[in-house]
């Protein structure tokens, strides 16, 4: 018998698109900067939600 919640829900996002978010919480990075990267991300299709291409 599995409890409601009790399942970890499954990572929508990509490994580049963390690492950039924890960049940007624990450095010194602006937010200017970081939609910068975001864009440069999102032309390389590295930005993912459930597995289709934000564009």
């Amino acid at each position: 018998m599995s409890v409601k919640g009790s399942w970890r829900r499954p990572c929508t996002t990509t490994h580049e698109e963390h690492d950039l978010r924890q960049l940007y919480m624990y450095t010194d990075m602006t937010r200017e900067e970081f939609d910068m990267e975001y864009e440069k991300l999102k032309l390389k299709g590295l930005i993912r939600r459930s597995g289709r291409i934000i564009k």
